[in-house]
Order: C-alpha cells, then structure tokens, then sequence
C-alpha cells in the first residue's frame, strides 16, 4: 500500500515515514530498508523532528549507539513542546545505554530485535492485551569501562522491569483500546507540580541507593510517537508506550536542569509519597492496571479518529471502542432508510462513481451524511461539513488535462447502437470502437498502447472532453452547471445542444464509467476526472439505467432518391416509479395541495407522450430519471411539486438552491438553512430529502413563494485538537485543578472505583412549574436587498427570528448564524466517566437551564451543557445556538451515555463544538 502511495508521491515524508516504521513491524525486521526512508524522510524535510526520531530509533535497533545518539540530538533541536519531552525520553534512554557496563557473561541479553516483536503486537478486539510479567534481575558488578568525559559515573542499582504498554495503531478499522486517558501523557500537570518536581528530581540524584546492583538486557525505548500512519497529522491520536529508563541519567541531557525531567528512576519503594506518586513507573503501571479493568466496562464507547484525505483534506471518523465490524448493527451502522427507492437518487458512494469529486461538490450527495433527529448531520456528515469549511479557506487547484484536438463528429446511428448495446451487457468493452468514437489514429493507438491499456484510454476520454467542452459548447453541456437535461432531448433548436451531441457524450459518460469501475478504486484522477466529467459519468449512469431510445424507420416511396434518416423514441422505463416517489414525498410533508398535485402526477407522463410541450423540463427529468444527486436532486424534486400544483404553478421554480417555499399556511425549509436547523427541533415536522416541513408560516405572511434568508456561515473548529493544552487538561481536567493535592489528583485518575456511570444532568422533578412554547418565527427584510444585481434572479433577503413564551415572558432570539447542529451517535451500553470529570462538567457553572440562556455567555473553549429536558426547549436551545454562533452536540434519548456525549463535544476528544444540547 505504501509503495503504491509512494509511486504517486515520492517525495511524501509522512509517507517515507510509515513505510520505514512498517518495515520494523515486519518479521524479521528490515532494519536496513527502514534506515533508509528515514533517511528519504530527512532528505525531504530536514526540519522534522520526526523524522530524525525514526532514524535515531533505527539505529538504535541496529546497534550503533553512536549514530542513535546523533539523531536523537536533531530530533530534540527541532521538536516543539510536548514533543521535545518525546525526543528527550528516547535520548536520554541511549546515553543511558551508552553509559551502562557491560552485562555479564553469565546472563544472555535480548536481542535488539526482542523489543520489536514486543511492541508490534497489538492487542485484539476479542482478547485484551495484559501486561507482561514483571522480571527482576541483577547482574554481578564488573570493572566500569572507561568513559567519555560527557558520561556521568553510573551507580550500579537494583531495578524492576516495568512491562511495556502497547496501544493499536489508530488506523485500523476497529479499536480494541477502551481506555480513556492516552498513555503518551505525562504523569503529573507541569503547573502544578513543578516545584515538586525539581524537588524530586533532586532527591533521586543528591543521594545514592544501597545495595545496588545493574540491570541486565535492558530493552530498547520505543515510543508509538514514531509510528507514522495516515492519522499522524492529529497529534491528539498519537498514542505511546514508555519503557522505564535503566540506570540513573544526568541532567544536562534535558537541556534545562530546572526543568521537569521526562521520565524518572523508579523509586517504588521510596519513603517520600511525592516519589513514589510522581515515577514515571509506578504511574505507568497503574494505568496499564486501570486500562484492563475498564476495557469491558468501555465496549462501545464512541471514539473519533480523524485521518487525512485524497487533496490533503482532514476527515474524521467514527469508531466503537473495542467491537469489530461484524459485532457492529444498523443502528450503529447508521444505514440509510428511504421513504421510497427513488429516493437514494440522491446520494452517491465512491465505490460506484471512483474518481468522482461529488464530494467536494456538495456535501449533502454523501448517503451518511444527515444525522438521525431532523435538522441535525452525522459524524460523517459534520466530516464532510468540515471538509466543505476546508475547501472554502483553501481551494484546490484545478488543473485539468486537454488532449490537442476537439472530439469528432459521429453519425448518430452508430451512437445509439453502440448505447443499446451497454444496455444490454453493461461491462462490456469495444475498444477498437471507442478509438473510432474518440477519433485516433491506428499509428496513435499504438504508440500509447491504446488497446491494451485500460488507464491510458480513460485518460484520452477525459482529455478529449476537457478539451471539447471549451472549444465546442455548441456540442458539450457542462452538467455540473446545467438547469435542465431533457431540454437537450425534448426541446426545440437552440434550447439545448440535439439528441445528437447530447447522447454522444452520454455515450462517452457511459464508456468511462465502465472503464473506472474495474480500475483499483485507490487510482487518483486528479486533474483528469473534473467536476464536469464527475456530473456526466452519474447522468450516464442515471440515463443508461432509466431510459431506452428506439429508431423508428421512415416510410419511404419509390420515387424517393435518399433513405432518409431515422427517427428515435425515448422511452422512461421508471416513469410509474417515480411518479409514485413524487407523490410518496408530497404526502410525507403533509402537502397542502395534495389533492390537485395527486391528480396532475398520476397523469403528468400520458402528457408527456401527448404533447411534450405542455410538460415543463424539471417534470420531464423527473420523469426520466435524469436528477444529478445531492442539492440538485433536493431543488429539483420540490420544484416538481410546484409544478405539479397548478394553483401556485406560477412562483415557477426556485432560483436559488437554499429557497424556502411558503404555501398557505405551511412552510417547507431546506435542512441546510437556519431555519431548516433550528425548527427541527420541534417534534412535528418531517424531514424527507433534505427538506423539513410543514412548520408554520411566518407570522404576517400571506404571500405563497420563494424566500431567501441571511445568515452567516459559522468556522468550524479543528476537531480533536490539544493545542494549548498542558498535561492536565490533555487527561481532561482543568487547569483550576493544578492547584490542588498531586497524590489526590493522582489517586483519583487512577483508582478504578473513582469511574463511574454517570446519567448525566439529573431529570425535571414533577413539581417543576418551568414551561417553554413555541410562539412562531418572523422574517424581517434586510435594507438594500430589493434591488435586482443577477438579472432576472430576486435579491430579496430576509432574516429570521424565533418567537417563545418562557415561563410567561417572551423571548426572542435573531438567527444571525447557520450552526451545524449533530447528532450524537448511540453507543453500546452506558459507559464509565472520571468522577472528577463529571462533577466538574455537571456542576451549575457548566449545565445551564434554557430559561437562563438569554443571558448566558459561555466561554468558547470550555464545555457548556444545555438542559433541554422541556417541551420546546431544545428550539430554543438551537436557536440560541443560531443567535450566538456556537455549532452544538444534540443528544436526543438514551441512545447515547452522557460520556460518549461529553468525548464528542470536547475538543480533547471529539469536535470540539463545546456546547452539547441535553434533551429527550
């Protein structure tokens, strides 16, 4: 897989890295290859401290202390913050071992390669990884060799063997780790323990140990720092594993003596409490022991993993801790479910579509992405909000490849044969046809290996339409941009480009498609399958699924010279589907026309074959099935239902993609709008293809049409982010605690019985006289917007404000911003939580009643809990959202623990929106 990356990106050194990383994973490891890319690694990015730690760690394994020593010195010289600590633990391992005696010769060391085979194993998700028991040994002391000047006198001790934690790499598909504190962290808060820590650090070195004696075979240090894998671009996600130091350690190898070291002797048995709360062993050891025990206790527990895209766009990911695939539901798999098969026209996977850059598009032809209560997206869907936030900040570059000529001229015949032909065996291939089609010569074919060559003629279709789509508009449509499709089949000339040019390039669609999807889907088309293209193959596919065309021949007489060219029938194969899928989707919203919109439906396609004319473009793509996915298939589809109801046939159809329609009394809101948002979460409303409806009219609207609203998108915070986090906080707890006791602090992360299941903000009692009602929402127009600046398109704004009766008094709130609100996923069973924690997250300054929000100012970057437990008060929870600009968590039901809930909020942890809405 690795070298495959490479082919593509040979300069890559996160790539080089996780390559080099693999081949010491590899039984018996490839010290030498793995030297090697390090060493690639450093040639590309001589700046990256990982880098040189990978080369430092390598040699290490290899022996060459030497060498190891020199690394490591790069690799703390260029590391910052948390990760020079890294880098000085694993330097400061080497000169210990640089400084040790030889062992002696009645003991056999490990091999160099033991250690490898020790931390490649990863624990399973059916067996949980235990520790391996403890070894004590001692070795006989033996004349000290001579030294370096630089290496400090070395006092023979006595020590434990602490075993070595490993944790799986964060790359796979399932997660067998359910501990909830990452075991890279440093044992004690550097804020509050400093002055301790110097103390310490001065004790284990200002008085020797008695009765000491060298350990034998210590193993080599090797931290899961260093495992460079697709997801190291988080340093949230990196996870490590620390072999305790042998021996003593001088403290000029941290740079700076007052500073706390990375590690420390182990002093188990030391009269001062501070040593012994403050080792880094005996720290270690106790979280190995509390990881166990919570393990089961953990299964299910959600756990976001973010990771890095094609385009070097970050994504995230959901996982449940400790549970394979297999062991995962629908419930848990989020698998979508659709009113009416038609309705998964909407969305699009890669697999069926590779190269495809829909995704980038538009975020809503994802199938994962709306989330399970209305108004709401998944984690899959906030991922792709995110990437969509990420595209906006830094557009990719679009570059496309053209071939040196426009495509021919075909006569039609041979198109629509060779159409009905993949009709009839859809995978199949011509392509000494396709050479035909695309114009090349034989000599051309041959040179390029044309016929032999599969990416070679997926490359000269893309060329060819990249290039004709510029140079020849008259016969190619961009249908990315497109308002319509059947104009180019049904319409008259000049409202489209003929049934000629347009099943040419369905053809070509058609004949790419085939070709890509028994291609590798891990083959990037960058610059060579662009949005355009991305818009063809899925009308190609739309097409060749839904329609057929048939010659019909001309009559000829006797007296006729020429045999005059066939005409062609199309025929809507699906017609009676998707006329019932129409009709499915107005009765779900509660239509209030429904009775003339059933009778025009049911009779829309008789029409159609009677006097195409009478039938508009969007109800003739209906009807044939040609809806491109996501906010096209969502504009297009309520647009039929306008048509399709000639009392309000008149607004026509929308002309901008996020229109509200308001019919009588009824209004319907597309999900992406603040509105579509904010009322889904009143309990009535539906939401069917990325519409929600009917909630009430404005107040004082009498009007039935389309509207626009203002409001401002909302920046999306870097999920899963410990920037700015000291030690503390990075095991989730404040800073305020760093004032309090180290061995209390301590005592209470690591003591199993201070986990709890904690239910979360206590439930309303029955005397609880609160009460919160939807009053109803008003839209106000913005000054400057009635003026026409895009043609014949309304620049008409509006802003909305929401209306609510709170404990008797009225409260407003003006939706300025359009939040993403998401749905917290359901884990399995009810999960453990620091007590710590949760009085902390459940005290009054961090859960707040929606009565109390109007005057609420949270911080940003701290949790804040919503009790939403009312009628209607989850509306206001949203709409307070909306007012101030905060993206929220919903958790809606006991589908989700308030642990899970709390991970996915926080920044640590999850998408660190900080604001979690608490309803049922």
């Amino acid at each position: 897989m690795y070298d495959e990356a490479l082919h593509y990106a040979p300069t890559d050194s996160t790539l080089l890295l996780s390559r080099s990383f693999a081949h010491t994973m590899t039984t018996p490891p490839r010290l030498d290859l793995a030297l090697k890319d390090a060493d690639s690694a450093i040639q590309y990015a001589p700046t990256d401290w990982q880098a040189w730690l990978q080369k430092g760690e390598t040699r290490l394994k290899m022996g060459d202390l030497q060498a190891a020593e020199e690394a490591l010195v790069n690799a703390v010289g260029f590391a910052q913050g948390i990760n020079k600590l890294t880098a000085q633990r694993s330097l400061g391992d080497v000169r210990a071992r640089k400084a040790m005696p030889a062992p002696s010769s009645t003991r056999t060391a490990p091999s160099s390669s033991a250690p490898d085979s020790q931390v490649t194993q990863a624990p399973s998700a059916s067996s949980p990884a235990t520790p391996a028991p403890k070894l004590t040994s001692s070795l006989t002391s033996k004349p000290q060799p001579r030294r370096p000047p630089s290496a400090p006198a070395i006092r023979p001790t006595t020590v434990t063997q602490i075993p070595n934690t490993t944790t799986p790499n964060i790359a796979r598909t399932t997660s067998s780790s359910a501990a909830p504190i990452a075991s890279n962290t440093q044992p004690a808060p550097a804020k509050a323990f400093e002055q301790k820590s110097r103390n310490v650090w001065k004790s284990l070195y200002s008085s020797p140990s008695s009765s000491t004696q060298p350990t034998s075979g210590s193993a080599t240090s090797t931290n899961s720092s260093s495992k460079f894998g697709p997801l190291n671009s988080f340093s949230a996600n990196s996870s490590s594993s620390t072999n305790p130091t042998t021996g003593t350690q001088p403290t000029h190898l941290l740079g700076n003596p007052a500073d706390a070291p990375p590690g420390y002797t182990p002093s188990l048995n030391n009269a001062d409490p501070a040593v012994r709360a403050l080792s880094q062993q005996a720290l270690q050891v106790q979280l190995t022991e509390l990881q166990n025990k919570l393990k089961i206790s953990n299964k299910g527990a959600l756990s976001i993993r973010p990771y890095t895209a094609a385009g070097n766009i970050d994504c995230l990911r959901l996982f449940y801790l400790g549970m394979t695939q297999l062991e995962l539901t629908a419930r848990e798999l989020s698998t979508p479910v659709y009113l009416h098969p038609i309705f998964n026209y909407m969305h699009i996977t890669a697999a069926s579509y590779p190269g495809s850059t829909w995704l980038n598009i538009d975020c809503e032809t994802s199938a994962y992405y709306e989330g399970k209560l209305p108004g709401t997206v998944s984690i899959g869907g906030y991922s792709e909000e995110y990437r969509e936030h990420q595209l906006l900040i830094a557009p990719l570059l679009q570059l496309s490849l053209e071939s040196a000529t426009t495509l021919p001229v075909i006569p039609l015949n041979q198109i629509v044969q060779r159409l009905q032909t993949l009709q009839r065996n859809p995978t199949s291939e011509d392509n000494e046809g396709l050479r035909g089609f695309l114009g090349l010569s034989q000599l051309i074919a041959l040179q390029s290996g044309f016929s032999t060559n599969r990416q070679r003629q997926i490359e000269y279709i893309c060329m060819g339409l990249n290039r004709s789509l510029y140079d020849a508009p008259t016969r190619f449509v961009d249908f990315s941009k497109a308002r319509n499709i059947s104009n180019n089949t049904l319409g008259t000339v000049g409202q489209g480009i003929s049934l000629h040019h347009f099943l040419y390039q369905i053809l070509l669609g058609a004949e790419l498609l085939v070709r890509l999807r028994k291609e590798p889907i891990t083959i990037s088309y960058a610059g060579v399958v662009t949005d355009p293209l991305s818009a063809l193959i899925v009308l190609s596919s739309l097409w060749m699924a839904n329609v057929t065309i048939t010659a019909v021949p001309v009559t000829t007489t006797l007296t006729t010279a020429l045999i005059p060219a066939p005409n062609y029938t199309l025929y809507a194969v699906n017609s009676q589907q998707q006329i019932q899928g129409l009709i499915r989707f107005a009765e779900a919203l509660s239509w209030p026309l429904m009775g003339e919109a059933r009778a025009y439906i049911e009779n829309s396609y008789r029409a159609l074959i009677v006097n195409p004319t009478s039938v508009g473009f969007d109800m003739c793509d209906w009807l044939f099935g040609l809806i491109l996915p996501g906010r096209i298939f969502r504009h297009r589809i309520m647009s039929c239902l306008v048509f399709a109801s000639p009392t309000i046939r008149n607004i026509n159809s929308a002309p901008y993609w996020d229109n509200g329609l308001i019919v009588k009394n009824k209004s319907y809101w597309p999900k992406s709008t603040v509105l579509g948002r904010v009322l889904g979460g009143l309990r009535n409303p539906k939401s069917v293809c990325g519409w929600l409806g009917p909630v009430p009219a404005p107040e004082g609207w009498t009007e039935t049409g389309w509207v626009k609203l203002n409001s401002r998108r909302v920046d999306i915070p870097v999920p899963i982010s410990t920037t700015g986090q000291d030690t503390l906080e990075s095991l989730g707890f404040g800073s305020s605690e760093a004032n309090e006791d180290p061995e209390a602090l301590i005592h209470s992360i690591v003591d199993p019985n201070e986990w709890i299941p904690s239910p979360g903000p206590p439930p309303r009692r029955a005397s609880d006289t609160s009460r919160t009602q939807f009053k109803g929402f008003r839209l106000t127009q913005l000054a400057g917007t009635a003026t026409a600046a895009l043609g014949s398109l309304p620049t008409i704004e509006y802003r909305a404000s929401v209306d609510f009766d709170i404990n008797g008094k009225l409260g407003t709130y003006v939706l300025y911003s359009n939040p993403v609100f998401v749905s917290a996923p359901p884990c399995v069973g009810t999960h453990l939580i620091n007590r710590r924690r949760a009085n902390k997250y459940l005290s009054a300054d961090n859960v707040i009643k929606v009565a109390d929000l109007k005057e609420a100012y949270p911080e940003a970057d701290k949790l804040v809990i919503i009790d939403a437990q009312g009628a209607s008060e989850e509306v206001v929870a949203r709409a307070w959202c909306a007012e101030r600009a905060r993206h929220a968590v919903i958790r809606r039901g006991p589908d989700c623990c308030f642990s899970c809930a709390v991970a996915v909020a926080t920044r640590r942890t999850g998408l660190g929106v900080n604001v979690l809405i608490w309803s049922i």
